[in-house]
């Protein structure tokens, strides 16, 4: 599972196995056997790919859906920005108040269509993996 994800990060990034290997001080060779399978990653190894990756180690070990901690997060968001909406109707006769509470509100809108966006590419990631999958399974 840790090798068809790196591999698939990998791709999604446009890099191939010696561009990766270049920028994490990998030999191509370490890089191929990890997607191969035929070798796994220590736990310094599989962080720093997760730190690369900006993803979770749990995600790269393919233990949990990104998509469920995103669906927390943009929750909390959109409850943050109801707060916030009431905190600004509260707020109405200070002008230099509004005007922080509606940066505010519209920093947390840009977050929101940003979790949004990135729950999209993973439910696409996702797809495309189990689709990976069942063609590998096809061809046994």
């Amino acid at each position: 599972m840790f090798g068809q994800i790196l591999a698939k990060l990998r791709k999604e990034r446009n890099l191939s196995q010696y561009k990766l290997a270049e920028l994490m001080n990998f030999s191509r060779g370490q890089i191929a056997n990890y997607e191969q399978g035929t070798r796994e990653p220590d736990f310094k190894t599989l962080e720093r790919f997760a730190n690369f990756f900006n993803v979770s180690t749990d995600f790269l070990l393919g233990r949990t859906d990104a998509l469920d901690s995103l669906d927390n997060a943009l929750s909390d968001m959109k409850n943050q920005r109801s707060n916030m909406q009431e905190v600004f109707e509260f707020l109405k006769a200070s002008n230099e108040q509004v005007d922080d509470i509606l940066m505010l509100i519209k920093d947390i809108d840009d977050t929101i269509k940003s979790i949004e966006e990135l729950k999209e590419n993973i439910q696409n990631f996702n797809n495309s993996l189990a689709k990976s999958d069942n063609e590998e399974a096809d061809k046994k």
